[in-house]
């Protein structure tokens, strides 16, 4: 075999050979390098995976800081424009103590429609069926039949307090159009601000206008609580791609050398 045919049976160069034309020493294997593990197209491929994972990053990123942006721009919240009341705002005061166009209570009607695009229909009596002390099923049961009697469309409220001997009972009933809107934590602040405005003010007229207000801003305040959750997870995931690039990173470097 002469040294030709030597070198292309992949061990190396023969320095030293006997008479023979044998090698003499030490046979040192040469250590092949594939084309495609060639250092420098590893610094290329590891470039394209960084650039493709900040690509990623930074589009999550814009996907995140707009939904944000959109819950804190959203001053009041409404119905949508197909789901638009077809009445007025109105009230109804059995007791004939409030004046039937009282600008003050008008107002605060108004008001709560402004800020949360659900008009209010307040129903005020001091019996339901002849009855001063009804039941929490006779409340729920008379404010029902108010709205399908009163109310010819699905997105009203409709808002029945009963008042007997200084204590005061509110039931309430959402139309379907606007329970998206009015859920049951909405509905349960629109009955507490009122029970308490009722039990802190002399004037019913300005107890119920007051207690309307004070629920449209609750109701119309932006959730801002869902946004935590949405940075924390964001942050999440943020870390987890930075330590996933900088694992790669060291793990190329440390197989290079």
């Amino acid at each position: 075999m002469d040294n030709d045919d030597k070198k292309g049976t992949g061990y190396g160069k023969y320095p030293f050979l006997d008479d023979r034309g044998l090698p003499i020493g030490r046979i040192t294997p040469v250590q092949w390098v594939r084309e495609d593990e060639s250092p420098e197209k590893k610094r290329v491929i590891d470039f394209k995976r960084i650039v493709s994972m900040l690509i990623a990053i930074v589009a999550l990123f814009v996907i995140v800081a707009f939904g944000i942006w959109k819950d804190l721009s959203q001053d009041n919240i409404g119905l949508p424009e197909q789901n638009n009341v077809s009445g007025m705002c109105a009230f109804i005061d059995r007791t004939h103590e409030i004046y039937r166009g009282s600008h003050y209570l008008t107002e605060a009607l108004e008001y709560f429609y402004d800020k949360t695009g659900v008009a209010p229909y307040v129903y005020i009596t001091d019996t339901i069926n002849g009855n001063n002390s009804p039941s929490f099923d006779e409340m729920t049961q008379y404010a029902a039949n108010l709205y399908s009697w009163h109310i010819h469309d699905k997105s009203h409220v409709l808002i029945l307090i009963q008042r007997n001997m200084g204590r005061y009972q509110v039931s309430t009933v959402v139309g379907e159009a606007a329970t998206e809107i009015l859920d049951e934590d909405a509905v349960g602040s629109l009955e507490n601000s009122l029970l308490d405005s009722l039990k802190r003010s002399v004037s019913k007229e300005a107890s119920i206008s007051d207690g309307l207000k004070m629920a449209a801003d609750q109701i119309a305040r932006p959730k801002k609580k869902l946004i935590n959750p949405i940075i924390a997870g964001f942050v999440t995931i943020l870390a987890v791609l930075f330590l996933v690039v900088c694992f790669n990173v060291n793990r190329d470097s440390d197989s290079q050398t």
